[in-house]
């Protein structure tokens, strides 16, 4: 008999339905530990979120971090005990959050890859099947489009003298501009 916790991450899933690039996300997943002694220490457990690439193949890391828990949640897992986790990130925004993205959680795993449970199971898989993954489609946001439609400039400007330089920003997106932005104005001598 193998005496031993065995600490795994199952279903993973995301709780947006449809999210956009710039998107604040929540993953959940379930730690459970099917050993036959309950975990003796608090533990982290890895994400990684990686875009794929259109080939299919694994593309950018936009986020590897460590969950640390704390309270109830840091408390040793039970022979049997499921416990909820969640980690909200934020998507990058423009094409780096858009496409196909594969999540793995990985339960008892720092940032590193490294955990600090021993983990025994009759099978001898205890510490390779830790992992979980899931994967969700994340759509371009739309956002304004600012131009600057109508420029009136003088046709010349005495050196050291005021002129008056007036223009129309507009809009040709299909969204609001939201805040404020800033125009700046160029004075040069040959064509831009």
């Amino acid at each position: 008999m193998t005496v031993g916790p065995d600490v795994l991450a199952r279903n993973v899933a995301l709780l947006q339905t449809s999210p956009q690039a710039g998107d604040l996300l929540t993953l959940v997943w379930e730690d459970v530990n099917q050993g036959s002694v309950p975990t003796p220490v608090n533990f982290q457990d890895r994400v990684v979120v990686r875009q794929r690439n259109a080939d299919g193949s694994p593309g950018a890391v936009i986020l590897n971090t460590a969950v640390a828990f704390a309270g109830d949640a840091a408390l040793p897992l039970s022979v049997g005990e499921v416990r909820t986790r969640s980690f909200s990130f934020t998507l990058p925004n423009g094409l780096l959050g858009t496409g196909t993205f594969d999540v793995s959680v990985t339960a008892d795993s720092n940032a590193a890859g490294a955990g600090i449970i021993f983990e025994t199971s009759v099978a001898g898989d205890a510490e390779t099947n830790n992992s979980a993954a899931a994967s969700f489609a994340s759509s371009a946001r739309v956002y304004a489009d600012l131009s600057v439609t109508e420029l009136i400039v003088p046709a010349l400007i005495e050196s050291g003298g005021d002129a008056v330089v007036t223009w129309t920003v507009s809009n040709a997106g299909t969204v609001p501009a939201p805040g404020s932005w800033v125009a700046r104005i160029i004075l040069t001598q040959d064509a831009i």
